[in-house]
């Protein structure tokens, strides 16, 4: 199933499961490194914990981790 197409695009050709895979994987790998950088910022402005952690209650990585699960097993 994972080679199995899922789009066509006339410049990439014919896009896959591993294709989306690959590509969630690099965007959640993006976006760690990003709330990485601005967690750094906000802690050299000294921002507390508290505050810094209710920034990021709505967990981005979790979700596409569990998106890229999901795709994986199918």
């Amino acid at each position: 199933m994972k080679n199995k197409y899922i789009d066509y695009n006339p410049v990439k050709g014919f896009i896959t499961f591993n294709d989306l895979i690959g590509d969630l994987k690099e965007i959640l790998q993006n976006y760690k490194d990003l709330e990485d950088i601005v967690i750094n910022i906000l802690k050299n402005l000294q921002v507390d914990n508290e505050t810094i952690t209710s920034l990021f209650v709505c967990n981005i990585a979790n979700n596409l981790e569990d998106i890229i699960n999901v795709l994986q097993r199918l």
